[in-house]
């Protein structure tokens, strides 16, 4: 029975052996090939990061640029529309002086 004892004693050291690959030669490679795939994730996602700040900043300066032609262009719009209502009135008034004259001459050549 002894003998029965220390030889399943015996098979069940050497089946977790077996089965537990504690003496692969290659065991320690998974470790260190997870940890070289997560620092190059790690390192790449970092590097999107960057790109994806960057392209952000170039977005903000070209919206702000815009905005800033814009504001340029809308005061020029607005100095158009005040010099074209300036020159109607000018207009409006060469027109009406003219009327005026017209009016007296005709009166002058009526008496």
């Amino acid at each position: 029975m002894k003998r029965a004892i220390v030889a399943l004693v015996i098979l069940k050291i050497f089946s977790i052996n077996l089965f537990a690959c504690s003496g692969c030669t290659d065991s320690f490679i998974a470790p260190i090939k997870s940890a070289e795939a997560i620092a190059k994730y790690n390192t790449e996602e970092s590097q999107i990061a960057a790109q994806i700040a960057q392209i952000n900043i170039y977005f903000q300066e070209a919206i702000i640029a815009t905005e800033k032609r814009n504001l340029i262009e809308n005061e020029n719009l607005n100095a158009l529309a005040k010099n074209k209502a300036l020159k109607e009135r000018k207009e409006k008034f060469i027109v009406k002086t003219q009327n005026e004259i017209q009016s007296v001459i005709n009166n002058i050549e009526g008496q």
